[in-house]
């Protein structure tokens, strides 16, 4: 099923709590949706890396729930429950997470430009391993699975792009500037990322500014973020 939510982004209300709608949602095995040449302006807020039994305010009193995801977080387009996603030339900014792939889906973004958004992508784990789908990195397990070829994203980002659960991604040819915490982030065991960081002028860069924290300090941000158990993998460029 594909759901464009035109009446009540980023969130509908049910008396005290406030249920995150992506703009676009894609949900099913069955489906398989291509967007070209859309852009949106977004809504940055709700609260991330939340677990969701636990309710958290969304900064206007009311409590925020999402029963399909790990996070709380207001998206762009939500890939869910196996479905496949196309995106290309498209430009997303101003999201709390701009494309989100969740339980089992598979989102492939090409030459898509992303602005001020906590998240570029965000990839969790959950469904069943994909076998349909080209790639030794993709033939290994994993129920959520994602392409990130030639985009550009620009802060400022928490991160670019991350990984979580067990969820597995490639990432090509793309540039990240101006991030909060790390380029990119890897999350947890048999959590997968494998880039093309090799030297040559077809490869992934990153850009990190120095950063100022509340006690003046300043910090630089680094371009991965592994965090308990999660890997990534070096691709030679082609």
């Amino acid at each position: 099923m594909v759901t464009v939510n035109a009446e009540a982004f980023p969130r509908k209300v049910e008396g005290t709590v406030a249920v995150p709608l992506p703009a676009i949602t894609a949900s099913g095995s069955a489906v398989k949706l291509s967007l070209y040449g859309i852009a949106w302006v977004g809504h940055r807020g709700g609260v991330v890396n939340t677990p969701p039994e636990l309710a958290a305010d969304d900064g206007n009193g009311l409590q925020v729930h999402d029963e399909h995801s790990q996070s709380v977080v207001f998206a762009g387009v939500h890939a869910l429950d196996g479905a496949t996603v196309y995106v290309e030339n498209c430009w997303f900014a101003d999201q709390t997470v701009a494309l989100k792939v969740t339980d089992g889906a598979w989102l492939a973004a090409v030459d898509v430009t992303f602005n001020r958004s906590v998240y570029g992508v965000l990839v969790e784990g959950g469904g069943t391993a994909r076998t349909d789908v080209g790639g030794e990195l993709f033939r290994k397990g994993g129920g959520t699975v994602c392409g990130v070829i030639n985009c550009l994203f620009n802060g400022d980002h928490y991160h670019a792009i991350q990984v979580t659960d067990g969820a597995r991604a490639e990432v090509r040819w793309c540039h990240m500037d101006n991030c909060l915490i790390a380029g990119m982030g890897v999350d947890g065991p048999h959590t997968f990322l494998a880039v093309d960081i090799e030297k040559g002028p077809s490869r992934t860069t990153y850009m990190s500014r120095a950063r100022t924290v509340a006690e003046g300090g300043e910090y630089w941000p680094m371009r991965f973020a592994l965090r308990q158990g999660g890997t990534i993998r070096g691709l030679a460029r082609e």
